[in-house]
């Protein structure tokens, strides 16, 4: 997982931060799918802040284990201010599809998409092997 980069230095934060605290969080648990919620701020030692937004949704059945992480990053160019420079979205979605168990393992296969503002990505099928 990668935070977006803005073009502009002056949006950048700056290493070491001087502040990083969550803001919220929240775990619900729905049946066979569990969703948290979290959002946090950093500012670095230049007074540039970044505010994250990221739901993780986490759904599992006896054949797929579905991942769900939508990423809602807003940098400030001061730590007052109350609009964003801009904002970026990203959301990284990963299927596990458990195979048939057999002589102590059990292969299957991920597969994982990411979409964002310059389009859909969806990396090539990874097969994975499970020891039981």
């Amino acid at each position: 997982m990668h935070a977006a980069k803005p073009k502009d230095p002056r949006l950048r934060l700056v290493h070491p931060l001087i502040s990083r605290r969550v803001l919220t969080g929240k775990v619900q648990d729905l049946g066979d799918t569990t969703e948290t919620q979290l959002t946090a701020e950093s500012v670095g030692r230049n007074g540039v802040k970044r505010v994250v937004d990221a739901l993780l949704r986490l759904t599992t059945t006896d054949r797929v284990v579905e991942r769900i992480l939508t990423i809602h990053t807003r940098p400030f160019a001061r730590c007052q201010d109350r609009t964003p420079a801009f904002k970026f979205l990203q959301t990284f979605i990963v299927d596990e599809i458990n195979g048939i168990a057999e002589a102590g393992c059990r292969k299957g296969e991920v597969l994982m998409t990411i979409v964002d503002e310059t389009g859909v990505y969806r990396c090539p099928v990874a097969e994975v092997e499970t020891f039981l």
